[in-house]
């Protein structure tokens, strides 16, 4: 009865001498954690976005839309001989 080994605390040790991890248990002790890091995380992230935007911009762009009025024939545009 030496070989067996005893279940205290609730967690199953495997041969390998490591205890195993149950997520919900360290998800449920550590929330807390989780999200406050997860809001500092998102405002460290907008702000390094707007503040690399306003300093450090890659590229800009500009359009130009050329609007035309409506064609009466397809001769208004010169190409078949009008």
């Amino acid at each position: 009865m030496a070989a067996e080994q005893s279940n205290q605390g609730g967690s199953v040790s495997s041969g390998s001498g490591f205890a195993s991890v149950d997520p919900v248990r360290l998800l449920r002790s550590y929330w807390l954690l989780f999200v406050i890091f997860g809001v500092l995380g998102i405002g460290i992230g907008i702000g390094t976005h707007f503040t690399l935007l306003k300093y450090s911009p890659e590229f800009t762009s500009n359009g130009l839309f050329l609007v035309r009025g409506v064609q009466e024939e397809i001769s208004d545009q010169g190409v078949f001989g009008g």
